[in-house]
């Protein structure tokens, strides 16, 4: 009978596990013929909150097949121990508030703005991040963090970078800036979202691509319907990915960034490029990095081409310069889809992206399998993008640190990434 028992108690232990999804859900019905998925699932709410946290805190670009068992777990690489009684309390430098909620809102997919006070994010089978805004000279915000699966870090403490002291600084010029451009060894480009800066303590430099390996696309075989193309391990930095399309604007039409003093305007750039000062680089510096971008080559390539070729059909420079008016609004897919459990409906997950400065929202979208409509993000047999991505002006991107692309190796800030080929660099051109 005590068997019997303990056997009942752990099954509805599960199904209570099973039916419960994090606190962003959308809490749509289920449809009409509902495909179960186990708690275990890859691609379970859960199972992609968990890799959002460890892809941005541990380096965990995939979860293997038994994350859902005691024997896994990850080391936390985020930040800096700064007091060697404390190791479980690591910093990192923010530029202010804007940039402290925004650590918490690209690990929790919510809306927080500047001035939240607190808020405590929870997942049943993950478990929680709280947030609480200090708002002092040498603390911006907290984060404490209770997630098992996470080793070596209870406490985010957001940080001025003069609070790191010379642990969070390097000497000399930084190989990389906003917008330098190299191709890895699959041929793909990625664009340079915001470059080491001494000054702020960032020693690590943040890319994007807009070309996606098959590894990245799950098909989605449908009986009767035309088979699905979802995506999968494409990282999930959200705040550099803010930094990548007001670059990408600003290359569409640098004359809107510019104030009335010819300098970058401060309501589009308040911290300056990248958030990490007025005077990282100038509106001259930004516009003739703008000019290299669309600088025709012998072949009568750009800049643009290259770097969309795989998600546009020509002429690429036309399309490029319609879709990224600073005024237009613009959808970005960034992280692997979920399934909502018991259920056939999946999520992918969407920012968008309005007006100059780019200001960020969730525009997460659902979809069912069920559909005579497919949801093709990518369609990597014809190489480019498709037209049913379920947004006009909707983009799929990667992201990598320059450690990830040096092979998870670290780089030096003034030394070049050792895996990939040089393209476009603005400190080698200027």
């Amino acid at each position: 009978m005590k068997k019997f028992s303990c056997f009942f108690s752990l099954l509805l232990l599960s199904l209570a596990f099973s039916l419960t999804a994090c606190s962003d859900d959308d809490n749509k019905a289920p449809d009409s013929k509902p495909e179960e998925v186990k708690p275990d699932d890859k691609h379970s709410e859960q199972a992609t909150a968990l890799l959002t946290i460890l892809d941005a805190l541990a380096e965990v670009d995939s979860l293997p097949d038994n994350w859902n068992s005691p024997d896994f777990t990850a080391a936390a690489t985020y930040g800096k121990a700064l007091d060697a009684a404390n190791p479980h309390v690591r910093s990192a430098a923010v530029s202010g508030l804007e940039e402290a909620i925004a650590v918490f809102n690209n690990l929790t997919d919510e809306d927080n703005d500047t001035w939240t006070q607190t808020k405590t994010w929870t997942c049943e089978g993950v478990g929680s991040l709280t947030y609480t805004l200090k708002n002092q000279s040498d603390c911006t915000a907290t984060i404490d963090v209770n997630v098992p699966k996470l080793r070596g870090l209870s406490q985010i403490r957001l940080v001025p970078a003069e609070a790191l002291g010379e642990n969070g600084s390097f000497k000399g010029q930084p190989y990389y800036t906003v917008g330098d451009v190299v191709k890895d060894a699959d041929d793909h480009y990625w664009i340079c979202a915001r470059g080491a800066y001494s000054k702020a303590g960032k020693e690590d430099t943040h890319w994007f691509s807009f070309m996606l390996k098959k590894e990245n696309v799950i098909e989605l075989e449908r009986p009767g319907h035309s088979t699905a193309y979802l995506p999968t391990k494409l990282g999930c930095e959200t705040e550099k990915m803010r930094y990548l399309f007001q670059f990408l604007k600003f290359v569409a039409d640098p004359t809107a960034y510019r104030d009335e003093d010819g300098q970058l305007d401060a309501t589009c750039y308040p911290k300056g490029v990248g958030n990490l000062g007025s005077k990282y680089l100038s509106w001259e510096q930004m516009n003739q990095i703008a000019k290299n971008w669309t600088k025709k080559d012998n072949r009568r390539e750009t800049l643009i081409s290259k770097c969309f070729i795989s998600v546009f059909a020509s002429p690429y420079d036309d399309v490029f310069m319609y879709d990224f008016k600073p005024t237009e609004e613009l959808h970005v897919y960034y992280k692997d889809h979920s399934k909502s459990l018991f259920s056939n409906t999946y999520k992918m997950y969407c920012k968008s992206y309005i007006g100059k400065e780019c200001k960020e929202h969730n525009d997460n979208v659902s979809w069912s399998a069920s559909l005579t409509m497919t949801f093709d993000i990518w369609d990597y047999v014809k190489n480019r993008r498709t037209d049913n991505a379920g947004h006009v002006n909707g983009y799929v991107v990667r992201y990598k640190s320059g450690k990830e692309l040096n092979g998870k190796k670290s780089v030096k800030a003034t030394e070049a990434i050792s895996t990939v080929e040089e393209i476009y660099r603005y400190n080698a051109n200027k």
